[in-house]
């Protein structure tokens, strides 16, 4: 498989991936504080990095 498109599959899993984390947290009502720590942990992410993320799925 070309590169490229190795890296935009790659890429696309990933941010699925992350957003079906943050909506898992969410239908079990976990913070926003506990869903941030969660995605620490789970995809190994500093604090800065892993808000930002999760800010991106989180829904009000």
């Amino acid at each position: 498989m070309c590169e490229g498109i190795k890296f935009i599959v790659d890429q696309r899993a990933r941010e699925a991936g992350h957003k079906n984390f943050v909506e898992a947290y969410q239908i079990l009502n976990q913070s926003l504080k506990d869903t941030i720590a969660g995605f620490m942990k789970q995809f190994d992410m500093k604090s800065e990095e892993a808000e930002q993320e999760v800010k991106k799925y989180w829904k009000n």
